[in-house]
């Protein structure tokens, strides 16, 4: 027992001597690979400042280029208002000195008038001083005649373009009036047969609707009858009803305007008299506040409007979800109801078998004589 235990002894120690050399390896390895993270920590530090600092540079570079460009654009600018100014300056000079040269050439052109004027009264008193020669009175009047033909000729000519121009436009408006006689012709057509289809279609429905109708009313008999009647007649009466309350609203709505028409008059009545107690100074500063005030209502008025239609179409979408439903229970409770006749009708038949036989012929000749009436 003794030797025993003193293995077991031994290999304890043994375990426990290998334990603390590992956590000594364990130890180190977490100091290195701190002073790892702190090295690529510091690194990263340093990228960060050196981008940072381009950045910088780059960003005041490019300020400085900003500066230069506005500033040679504000030059450019200049450069090119002094070149417009110039220019405008040229031309007026230019026109100021066209005008005067003008003015000159008029006045040289007067005297020249005047003079040519001058010339024409001597040579007249001195020749009828003397003698008239025929010839030479017939030689000027030939030259004065030509003279107006030109003229004459010059003058037909502008208006034989003139009456050219004329008959070009008046061939246009025909040729446009022409266009639109053409299209409204189309239009008509078209219209036109979209009637006559809608006719035919309208046609063939009404003919199927009486085959079925008449197919049947052949299978149905007397009893059935009695009770479409009966409908009709109920149906009639809602109508009736339904116009005489019509009848009655509008009544009631004539008598409102009746009433708000007189109202207004007797307002308009008291306005007037006020106004002419004022002076008319007063009167126009009225007036401007007066519209003012009218055109803020109207605004409200049509905020009010536009909110009010959404509350309606809000509504009435929940109208029409309920409206749906009520239809469905209705058609779930006529089938109910069709199915519990169907099972009455059945025993009923099973009682009357001997006496259908006898009246067959009987049946036939009232169901007949129902479509004639």
């Amino acid at each position: 027992m003794n030797l025993e235990t003193t293995k077991k002894k031994k290999k304890k120690k043994k375990k426990k001597k290998k334990k603390k050399k590992k956590k000594k390896k364990k130890k180190k390895k977490k100091k290195k690979k701190k002073e790892k993270k702190k090295k690529k920590e510091k690194k990263k530090k340093k990228k960060k400042k050196k981008k940072e600092k381009k950045k910088k540079k780059k960003k005041k570079k490019k300020k400085k280029k900003k500066k230069k460009k506005k500033k040679e654009k504000k030059k450019k600018k200049k450069e090119k208002k002094k070149k417009k100014e110039k220019k405008k300056k040229k031309k007026k000079k230019e026109k100021k000195k066209k005008k005067e040269k003008k003015k000159k050439k008029k006045k040289k052109k007067e005297k020249k008038k005047k003079e040519k004027k001058k010339k024409k009264k001597k040579k007249k008193k001195k020749k009828k001083k003397k003698k008239k020669k025929k010839k030479k009175k017939k030689k000027k009047k030939k030259k004065k005649k030509k003279k107006k033909r030109k003229k004459k000729k010059k003058k037909n000519k502008k208006k034989e373009k003139k009456k050219e121009k004329k008959k070009k436009k008046k061939k246009k408006k025909k040729k446009k009036e022409k266009k639109k006689k053409k299209k409204k012709e189309k239009k008509k057509k078209k219209k036109k047969k979209k009637k006559k289809k809608k006719k035919k279609k309208k046609e063939k429905k009404k003919k199927k609707k009486k085959k079925k109708k008449k197919k049947k009313k052949k299978k149905k008999k007397k009893k059935k009858k009695k009770k479409k009647k009966k409908k009709k007649k109920k149906k009639k009466e809602k109508k009736k009803k339904k116009k005489e309350k019509k009848k009655k609203k509008e009544k009631k709505k004539k008598k409102k305007k009746e009433k708000k028409k007189k109202k207004k008059e007797k307002k308009k009545k008291k306005k007037k008299k006020k106004k002419k107690k004022k002076k008319k100074k007063k009167k126009k500063k009225k007036k401007k506040k007066k519209k003012k005030k009218k055109k803020e209502k109207k605004k409200k008025k049509e905020k009010k409007k536009k909110k009010k239609k959404k509350k309606k179409k809000k509504k009435k979408k929940k109208k029409k979800k309920k409206k749906k439903k009520k239809k469905k229970k209705k058609k779930e409770k006529k089938k109910k109801k069709k199915k519990k006749k169907k099972k009455k009708k059945k025993k009923k038949k099973k009682k009357k078998k001997k006496k259908k036989k006898k009246k067959k012929k009987f049946q036939m000749s009232i169901i007949v004589q129902g479509y004639i009436n």
